[in-house]
């Protein structure tokens, strides 16, 4: 029986065993952390960046690591590709529709770009993870790239970030530079954008 799953769990590692049910706003999830005394949405976060370093990006942590500041989460750098991803985590249980939420992430554009192009990044990216994605986002996504110097606004499925998880740890030589296509031509990113552009890597 093919599992309902975007990813085989056996290449996770179990450092990220909660992301996707975090992503999803699960009870017993956000309790057991409550219970720790930490914040499910902060939790969801750090999550978040360790699955871009695990794709080889370098991750600033902001989000919850920098109080009263308007920022987004985090900031996944590719260097050496001059690019960069500004990442937004959403924990949502009946899933994310951009709403208003497009005037924020222009501000986090908008603040954060001139610091990036300074440092020699040439394109820039905004990447909303969430456990899945409603409704109709097209009017915010192009309100966004019109008023920003954003390139492309994705959304990915937190199941998705761990399926490309999965194809980093099986193939090494998938790396930042194979990513970019992906985040390039894709808004709502699935497993056919991912066996596109990766292609030969992933047979």
């Amino acid at each position: 029986m093919k599992s309902s799953l975007d990813y085989n769990p056996l290449f996770i590692p179990p450092v990220l065993n909660d992301l996707e049910k975090l992503a999803s706003g699960d009870p017993e999830i956000r309790d057991k952390y409550r219970k720790l005394g930490q914040s499910p949405e902060n939790v969801f976060e750090r999550l978040v960046w360790i699955g871009f370093r695990i794709l080889g990006y370098e991750v600033e942590e902001l989000g919850h690591m920098t109080p009263g500041e308007r920022a987004p989460d985090g900031i996944a750098y590719a260097k050496r590709e001059h690019y960069a991803i500004l990442l937004d985590s959403k924990i949502g249980t009946d899933g994310y529709s951009m709403g208003t939420d497009d005037r924020a992430l222009i501000e986090y554009i908008t603040t954060q770009a001139p610091r990036l192009e300074s440092e020699g990044i040439d394109s820039i990216y905004f990447c909303i993870i969430s456990s899945r994605f409603k409704g109709d986002n097209r009017a915010g996504v192009l309100r966004i790239r019109k008023e920003t110097r954003a390139k492309n606004i994705t959304f990915l499925r937190s199941g998705m970030l761990l399926r490309l998880v999965e194809l980093r740890i099986q193939n090494p030589r998938i790396t930042p530079a194979n990513l970019h296509a992906i985040l390039l031509r894709s808004e709502l990113i699935e497993e056919a954008d991912i066996r596109r552009e990766l292609g030969e890597l992933i047979r």
